[in-house]
């Protein structure tokens, strides 16, 4: 029937017919098949608020979040030697205007190197840092330390936490 119409759209059809068989031929069932669909595209779901999601600088344009989550601000990762500075100071600029509530921005002390933070993090108000988030400020763990360095209950209580509450599960 749809091979005997001429419209320019029988055509299409039929390809993704095709196309849907393939993709049918790699699934033991049609119960596979659609658990696999329903994983795979985006559902009513997507924009609910208690998801996390991870994207790209250039993604995030235009974009706001409550939270923001900036890892890997380490002087020779974010700006890559490679990049142009003023459009990578440009995405620093939007990264930290994203978050609505909080931005956290972290890097790494020693990755390939002792690495110093990205120099977009002296473009962060003072006011605006977290006291201890610096080397110098903050506590090191010496090489082959096995206890703890927070304490379970004063550290955590610092933070504004109770014991066992925000644990993954």
């Amino acid at each position: 029937m749809l091979r005997a119409s001429r419209a320019e759209t029988t055509e299409d059809r039929l390809e993704n017919l095709q196309e849907l068989l393939e993709i049918a031929a790699g699934f033991h069932t049609a119960r596979d098949l659609l658990d696999h669909a329903a994983l795979a595209t985006s559902g009513p779901g997507e924009d609910r608020v208690d998801r996390v999601k991870m994207m790209t600088l250039h993604k995030a344009k235009g974009l706001e979040f409550p939270h923001i989550f900036l890892p890997g601000w380490e002087a020779g990762a974010f700006p890559p030697p490679y990049g142009d500075v003023a459009e990578e100071r440009r995405l620093a600029y939007v990264a930290l205007t994203r978050g609505m509530r909080r931005v956290t921005v972290s890097h790494c002390e020693y990755r390939r190197g002792y690495e110093a933070p990205s120099l977009y993090v002296d473009d962060i108000p003072a006011a605006h840092k977290m006291a201890g988030w610096l080397r110098a400020e903050s506590r090191s763990v010496p090489v082959g330390r096995r206890e703890p360095i927070l304490s379970p209950v004063n550290d955590l209580e610092m933070l504004g936490r109770r014991p066992g509450v925000g644990r993954w599960h």
